[in-house]
């Protein structure tokens, strides 16, 4: 994709689809969220205060709150001559210059300018490198007041949010100072005539109805807000996902992936505002349901290990023995708390390692209470300052929010979660030093599902080198919980020692260690005939699994896990070494990936959506399911298609002009008694009670936006599988899968060992399909860098270029693909330019088979000769 060149000869990127679009949506949401951010806590002061010192005061504590002022004084209007006097300052020392600044700018005309705009205005003040800023204090029906703040011209950006918020303090002052002149004039006339007590006691009744109308409009301002961001942020989300599929330059792909990040990034700071109204309104519940802890903590460290393996930092996770897995709770709200430390942990820091710590502090035959510690070596923090981390829209201090982002909400949500589960949490540090976030939570034992049992591997020996002490001990403890004795050793030489002076059935060997690394380490004990019989697992990362792959297929190694060690999988590989393969501690259902329902058998979808981009991006996302399409704009419209046609699911959005999803889905559920069609919300409403509200409407699912692609094959794949059970018809575990595979050519089968890749990724296709999909644009990139090599004669670089692609076609089974480019790096070292030529040749044509074959199994064309035209 490229654009008309520039004078310079260069083509100028095109922007991609959407961009435009995408710009002024979040320009939109900046606004949107200066008013959210001042519905919750913001308000509250200002609002319960009845008194005009009082509202003064507070008004004044919110504004220091959000910006630097050096002195604030707030002047009200005098009833008798309609007069500016200052009525509050602070300090008590800026009044003579803040008094001059407002008289100056009275004979000016600019303060007089001020009171009619309804906005923070800048004005010149007599203090040096200082500037004026005046805001009236005003409602609808009239003006009772300006504020005046002094701050240093530096500090102050025109465009800065914070005077968003500014404004908003302003108006609920003025709407609180008016309410309290309405309330004393109705005192002053009930000690007059007892008609005035009549009147009093009308408008008082008048005042209570209103704040209660106000509560409701509070939280369906919240129920609003949360719909009008979400519906934009699904497009702009779901376009990038969209996108991210398409063929993008390399300049676009970042692009692209700049938006996806603000836009999740965005969504998260929603997400936190939403979560803290809801918990300030009393309207968030906690549910008790049954839970696997290990399986949460195996998911967060998952989540957080490619983030902290880009920073360099150890990611450690200890769960003793003792601890029980098998738990009642929240785990969606266990997991957020969580979350939010690992996320603040590893944000503040740069070199190091990051613990998560999960201990029993007391225990009882129904419930116990654990103590979760996270751990880091991170700046720090002072113990002044930790005292101010879990309130609202806190940061450590004022740079903490430009240098790291985040609302600073996200330790008060921890805090305010925390306390509804029945706990407590804290945060020990000191700068420097790095930090311990801690939380203890209440939660119960689920009697009925026995912990893993221990003794399952007899007599058992593991050897575990790392230099990591930590990582040392988190590996021992997690292997203790299976009953296995096992030793540490620090480094190689340690480690070797160890070895040949006892028997060790198992070497646990961290790749990266000092003086003897763990590849050269790996290489030594199986030359020696005295240690060799020892079975050696890696642990590694990503960058390091060709040569890791490497040492497997010599037989150096006989598995390799990534750092950070998920525990399930280290069970798992310590059970086939020990048992050949048989008897594999088995990953809950939940956990592993089915291939798509939709895609094993021909889904018609129905989507009922009134926003075009919203259409467009639930089209798509479904398509790639597998699944065939139609759109209606309305409820009606979607009643009218279902008399016309059949379909095999539905996905309704709840707001919509002339009929919406409620509506149409009792009209729905009126005519499909013996035949039910599965109806799930596709819905910008998210917060609580949304989803109790659409399943009491008829419908059978919801999802929020905006719609993750995962979430959404989840739900299709769950409902075709019921309606196809439930049809009498084959499910989807128990349809031919091989089918589409068996219809393509026998050179196409030929090109990917699909048996062993199975194998090789436990029979979890969507991976296999996103590896392969994957290897194919890598590939194309890897043979444009052979042929340039070719073309220079640069036979270190061929080499290269071929050790590469060698280790990627190896590692999705890609035998035609590894043969060749063996060759290849043979002919490198050798220089026979000839020979090279002609087996990039080959490779090229082989990667049109194995094109053909992921075309064919993804369901997705990949384009090769697209892309190398």
């Amino acid at each position: 994709m490229k654009g008309a060149p520039d004078n310079s000869g260069k083509a100028n990127p095109v922007p991609p689809p959407g961009f435009a679009y995408r710009t002024d949506v979040i320009r939109r949401l900046l606004d949107a969220l200066g008013m959210l951010a001042s519905s919750g806590d913001l308000q509250a002061g200002i609002m319960q205060d009845n008194d005009v010192d009082s509202i003064l005061i507070a008004a004044r504590l919110q504004m220091r709150r959000i910006l630097p002022f050096q002195g604030i004084a707030m002047l009200l209007v005098s009833d008798a001559d309609y007069s500016f006097a200052v009525a509050d300052c602070e300090p008590e020392s800026s009044r003579p210059l803040i008094q001059k600044d407002i008289d100056e700018r009275i004979l000016d005309g600019t303060f007089a300018w001020a009171l009619n705009q309804n906005r923070p205005v800048a004005a010149p003040s007599g203090h040096p490198g200082h500037t004026l800023v005046l805001h009236s204090i005003s409602t609808r029906s009239r003006i009772r007041g300006m504020f005046a703040g002094m701050i240093k011209s530096d500090e102050f950006e025109a465009n800065d949010p914070s005077l968003y918020i500014l404004s908003v303090i302003l108006r609920n002052a003025a709407h609180s100072l008016e309410s309290t002149y309405l309330y004393e004039l109705l005192r002053s006339q009930n000690l007059n005539l007892e008609l005035q007590v009549q009147k009093r006691t009308q408008e008082l009744q008048k005042a209570r109805e209103q704040a209660e109308v106000a509560n409701i409009a509070k939280s369906q301002f919240l129920a609003n807000m949360s719909h009008e961001i979400r519906t934009p942020m699904n497009g702009i989300i779901g376009m990038t996902h969209l996108l991210l599929d398409t063929e993008l330059t390399q300049e676009q792909l970042n692009f692209v992936k700049a938006i996806r990040s603000s836009g999740t990034a965005l969504l998260e700071i929603i997400n936190e505002i939403l979560d803290f109204s809801k918990i300030e309104a009393g309207k968030l519940k906690l549910e008790i349901i049954d839970f696997d802890l290990h399986l949460i903590i195996d998911d967060i460290i998952a989540l957080f290990a490619e983030q902290a393996n880009s920073r360099g930092l150890e990611l450690i996770c200890l769960v003793p023995e003792t601890v029980p897995a098998a738990l009642r709770g929240d785990p969606t709200r266990l997991r957020q708390i969580i979350t939010n430390l690992m996320s603040n942990a590893i944000k503040f820091t740069s070199q190091g390692e990051i613990t998560l710590n999960v201990s029993t502090v007391e225990e009882t035959d129904e419930a116990l209470l654990m103590r979760f510690e996270v751990i880091d070596t991170g700046i720090g923090i002072s113990p002044e300052e930790c005292k101010n981390l879990f309130q609202p829209f806190t940061q450590a201090d004022s740079t903490t929010t430009r240098k790291y982002g985040g609302t600073g909400l996200g330790l008060t949500i921890s805090r305010q979660l925390v306390e509804m589960i029945g706990g407590e949490i804290g945060i020990a540090s000191a700068p420097g030093t790095g930090s311990t976030a801690w939380f203890t939570a209440q939660l119960s034992k689920q009697h009925e599902k026995g912990q893993a049992a221990a003794g399952h591997y007899g007599d058992m020996n593991i050897l575990i080198i790392d230099d990591n002490a930590s990582s040392r001990t988190a590996l021992h403890t997690c292997i203790s919980s299976l009953g296995i004795r096992s030793s540490t050793a620090g480094n190689g030489s340690e480690g070797l020692e160890e070895l040949r002076s006892n028997p060790y059935d198992l070497v646990i060997i961290d790749t990266l260690m000092p003086g003897m690394d763990g590849f050269e380490l790996a290489c030594t004990i199986k030359s020696d005939p005295a240690v060799s019989s020892a079975k050696i697992v890696m642990l590694t990362f990503p960058g390091y699994r060709d040569h890791c792959e490497e040492l497997r297929k010599q037989g150096i190694i006989k598995a390799y896990l990534y750092k950070p060690v998920r525990q399930l999988q280290l069970y798992n590989i310590i059970s086939s070494l020990k048992n050949g393969g048989k008897d594999r501690l088995s990953m809950p259902a939940a956990s592993r990936r089915s291939p798509s329902g939709a895609k094993a058998y021909q889904v018609k979808a129905l989507v009922a959506e009134d926003n075009i981009v919203n259409q467009e991006v639930a089209r798509r996302m479904l398509e790639k399911l597998g699944c065939t399409v139609e759109v209606v704009a309305n409820g009606k419209e979607a009643v009218k298609s279902l008399q016309n046609a059949s379909y095999d699911i539905i996905f309704m959005d709840c707001q919509m002009p002339e009929m919406d999803g409620f509506e149409a889905t009792f009209y729905i559920r009126g005519f499909d008694r013996g035949h039910r069609i599965p109806i799930v919300a596709m819905t910008a409403h998210a917060i609580q009670g949304d989803r109790e509200k659409c399943l009491a409407a008829g419908m059978d699912d919801y999802i929020s936006k905006p719609v993750n692609p995962e979430r959404l094959n989840e739900i299709v794949d769950r409902w075709i599988n019921q309606r196809l059970q439930n049809a009498g018809r084959p499910a989807e575990g128990e349809r031919d899968q091989n089918e589409r595979e068996q219809a393509g050519s026998a050179g196409a089968r030929a090109a990917i060992n699909l048996v062993q890749l199975r194998q090789m990724f436990g029979g979890d296709d969507d991976l296999v399909r996103k590896l392969l999909q994957l290897y194919i644009s890598s590939t194309l990139s890897l043979l444009a860098g052979v042929q340039e090599a070719l073309d220079m004669r640069n036979s270190e670089s061929l080499a290269r270029f071929a050790h590469s692609i060698k280790g990627a076609s190896s590692n999705i089974a890609a035998d035609e693909m590894t043969r060749l480019s063996v060759q290849l790096q043979e002919a490198a070292r050798q220089e026979d330019w000839a020979a090279a030529q002609a087996l990039c040749g080959s490779l090229e044509d082989s990667l049109k088979e194995v094109d053909k074959f992921v075309t064919m199994f993804c369901g997705n064309n990949t384009a090769v000769e697209d892309e190398r035209t």
